[in-house]
């Protein structure tokens, strides 16, 4: 018994104050919607071996609620299988297709298309519903 209270009492006092420390800590340390949650992208083996073999440095997604709230500066992790690569954001360019790639050269997101026309038709059969995209420029964490 701790100052004249029943043990299970004493112990919700001490349960309810670390709670209470470490949702202060929390709050501090995070500043924003997203603090603490690092985006995944999740890639086949060959869009990997490109990001490993240094070939690709640009990640293309349709616009979606996981990576909305995501920055430069931000750590990305990508991943097949078992395998993990983790990258820092430098740069994120939102809108269509024809957009964004005005901003960012199409080799940099499909090293294997020959002109813009194959990118977009690569683009266009990853994500066949999309209009709005975001390309992620990557670089290597040091």
């Amino acid at each position: 018994m701790i100052c004249g209270k029943s043990s299970i009492e004493s112990y919700i006092l001490i349960i309810s104050k670390i709670f209470y420390a470490y949702a202060k800590l929390s709050k501090n340390r995070c500043n924003n919607k997203n603090c603490g949650v690092m985006p995944l992208f999740m890639v086949k083996k060959e869009a990997f071996d490109l990001y490993r073999f240094g070939k690709r440095d640009v990640e293309l997604r349709a616009v979606k609620h996981q990576w909305k709230n995501s920055n430069a500066g931000d750590v990305v992790t990508i991943q097949c299988g078992r395998d993990i690569f983790r990258k820092k954001i430098t740069k994120i360019h939102r809108g269509t297709l024809a957009r964004i790639f005005l901003k960012v050269d199409y080799k940099r997101i499909f090293p294997e298309a020959s002109t813009v026309f194959e990118a977009v038709k690569a683009a266009k059969k990853l994500y066949p519903d999309a209009d709005e995209f975001m390309a992620f420029e990557l670089e290597d964490i040091v």
